[in-house]
């Protein structure tokens, strides 16, 4: 069954991408002056990534190390328990691959999400605090000759995420575990069957490390995904990846 036209993922990118970018500007960081973490938070990074990539039709696994890049708007309404956000992340440089006869694949993805805080206090400036967020998530790869990958594929994602703040920092520790059923189109994407099959899973943990550096905030990051799909004519597509990264606030 095709998706109709007005459903496309094109759409449904563009729709998404405009709304979480419209909210993010919508209030100054002089908002800040009421509220600390009210306003909008800006994020850039860069690090190293090792992505494992497997597919019942090709033989072996190719793993491959990159240099990425990753970059995340993130708005928080003025005395509000909502926070809407949009980042990206993608392969800027290949540093090694195996075997070395396979071709390699160059990596793309972005999130939206709105988020609620559930438990603790955001207002205080110590304490933990527990965001509930649920948003539209993509991921492509990008193969010379496409001998193997996976183009778009995109769907819902659920994230929890727990905040320790210290000192008025937005947060001295963060950590976030993901859920994500995806597909190549919204219907496949909905079957009851196909969101336990094919599904990425991913968590990951950030420090705050300025206080070893010199401003502006610097994070440590180290994040993990698992995605598991079955697509057309390939019984089993695998992929994982872990990352270290070093992520600059401002």
């Amino acid at each position: 069954m095709s998706v109709p036209k007005k459903w496309s993922w094109a759409r449904l990118d563009f729709y998404a991408l405009f709304l979480t970018t419209a909210l993010a500007f919508l209030t100054p960081n002089s908002a800040r002056a009421n509220s600390y973490l009210a306003g909008l938070h800006k994020n850039v990074g860069i690090g190293v990534t090792y992505y494992q990539y497997h597919q019942s039709t090709l033989g072996e696994p190719v793993r491959q190390f990159y240099v990425t890049a990753k970059g995340s708007l993130t708005y928080v309404p003025l005395y509000s328990r909502f926070e809407f956000s949009a980042s990206a992340f993608g392969s800027i440089y290949q540093i090694k691959h195996f075997p070395i006869s396979q071709k390699t694949a160059d990596i793309l993805g972005w999130n939206g999400r709105v988020g609620i805080r559930t438990l603790g206090s955001r207002e205080t400036p110590n304490g933990f605090y527990f965001t509930l967020s649920a948003g539209f998530y993509q991921i492509q790869t990008t193969v010379s000759g496409n001998i193997y990958g996976i183009k778009k594929l995109a769907g819902p994602q659920g994230v929890l995420s727990v905040h320790n703040k210290f000192k008025k920092r937005p947060a001295s520790f963060s950590a976030y575990i993901k859920y994500a059923p995806i597909g190549s189109s919204i219907t496949t994407v909905l079957k009851p069957s196909n969101m336990l099959n094919n599904r990425e899973i991913a968590g990951g943990v950030s420090f705050f490390i300025s206080h070893y550096m010199h401003r502006p905030p610097a994070y440590l990051n180290i994040d993990y995904s698992n995605l598991n799909i079955r697509i057309a004519n390939i019984p089993s597509i695998t992929a994982r990846s872990i990352s270290t990264s070093i992520s600059i606030g401002f």
